[in-house]
């Protein structure tokens, strides 16, 4: 494998070099999120360059995870960056005994729809216009759950 996944921290701020925008998410606020007690990221990192290439970002609360971020480096987009991510992910809940995980996804963003329904997230609503593109123009967000007490599903996830 050409990348390695470590947990990140507030203090980890020169990892950030690639990403001076994580998503609709400036650096500081990345950072500022990972100040709370509620709050994990984890990066990979390319063996290459030792740049880090992707991130996600959660909030666990009681037996719940919100995906609040994933993002890949342009430059390694299909190279199984996400799938890592949300593997680890995905072991976590498992050692944490989570029973629900959230995310949202831009109305746009199909390959990231693609790849959470791969995993058995299901639509379950939408925020109206939440999100704004570059160019001012509004998107909905479409709610994604993934329930895990579910055998099935929990069987479908992968532990590496």
């Amino acid at each position: 494998m050409d990348f390695w996944i470590q947990s990140i921290d507030k203090d980890d701020e020169c990892l950030f070099s690639n990403f001076p925008r994580v998503a609709d998410w400036t650096k500081k606020e990345v950072l500022q999120y990972l100040i709370l007690k509620t709050s994990f990221g984890w990066g990979v990192f390319s063996k290459k360059t030792n740049e880090m290439v992707g991130l996600i970002l959660i909030a666990h609360v009681l037996d719940a995870i919100e995906i609040l971020t994933l993002e890949t480096h342009v430059n390694v987009r299909r190279k199984g960056v996400g799938t890592l991510l949300l593997n680890h992910v995905f072991n976590y809940a498992k050692e944490s005994d989570v029973q629900q995980i959230f995310l949202e996804v831009k109305e746009t963003n199909l390959s990231a729809q693609s790849l959470y329904k791969t995993y058995g997230f299901e639509p379950y609503g939408i925020r109206k216009k939440y999100y704004t593109l570059t160019e001012g123009a509004h998107v909905d967000a479409i709610l994604y759950r993934m329930i895990l007490n579910d055998q099935e599903k929990k069987n479908k996830i992968r532990l590496d």
